[in-house]
């Protein structure tokens, strides 16, 4: 802490302040980062971690915060710590110079982080959370269960297990609606898209365990399923 407030006082040589604070600073977190998410992806490579987005998207919550510590203490810092250097203003000018272009470039590195982990959760539909040994038969049981998502089950217009249904599950991912859903028969499951169910025009709760799908469409007949499971 009084680290911190020496050096938010300028009270620390302009050249510690620029190159350690500033300079070094600057390539740490732009490395560390970039180096955990390779990290991630070896892991991918190596035992196919089910929990590679979500290392993604909190490397890049953490890098952003970071980025936005570094330019709430160090800009000043260098600045202050270049009003009181003494030595030849071309070198007062230049660190302020720096550490504007320092800070721009770790400024963008974050929008350019933010941005491509959007671009990878919006088109993020791999069947990863899915129990690959899924099927109509056993569909019910490898659901995970959730307070959060009380309409998480498998749902069936006859409750047949012979027959295609559809599993609703709780979807905890970035940028995904409230849940996901995939259709299942005797063989295995696949994914069907991602719905709010509550508030959504596409589903019309009936009760707690009918539903009626595709309900914007209105059709004549219909499409009513119920909790099986």
């Amino acid at each position: 802490m009084n680290l911190i407030k020496k050096l938010l006082r300028g009270e620390m040589s302009l050249a510690k302040t620029f190159w350690l604070f500033g300079a070094l600073t600057t390539v740490a977190i732009i490395f560390v980062f970039y180096a955990w998410d390779m990290v991630q992806l070896v892991l991918v490579v190596a035992r196919g971690p089910t929990n590679f987005h979500r290392n993604l998207y909190l490397s890049t919550a953490i890098n952003l915060l970071a980025t936005l510590a570094f330019i709430a203490i160090v800009p000043i810092a260098i600045w202050r710590s270049a009003r009181n250097y003494e030595g030849p203003r071309a070198w007062n000018a230049l660190a302020k110079l720096g550490i504007l272009i320092l800070a721009t470039i770790l400024l963008l590195n974050s929008a350019v982080r933010v941005y491509i982990g959007g671009i990878i959760a919006l088109s993020d539909s791999s069947t990863e959370i899915a129990d690959p040994n899924r099927n109509s038969f056993n569909a019910s049981k490898s659901l995970k269960r959730d307070a959060r998502f009380p309409y998480t089950g498998f749902w069936q217009v006859n409750c047949d297990p012979n027959e295609i249904g559809i599993t609703i599950e709780g979807e905890t991912r970035l940028f995904k609606k409230a849940y996901r859903l995939e259709f299942c028969g005797q063989q295995s499951c696949g994914l069907r898209g991602y719905g709010k169910i509550v508030d959504d025009p596409e589903f019309r709760i009936i009760d707690a365990n009918t539903i009626e799908f595709e309900a914007s469409r209105a059709l004549v007949t219909p499409v009513i399923y119920h909790r099986c499971g």
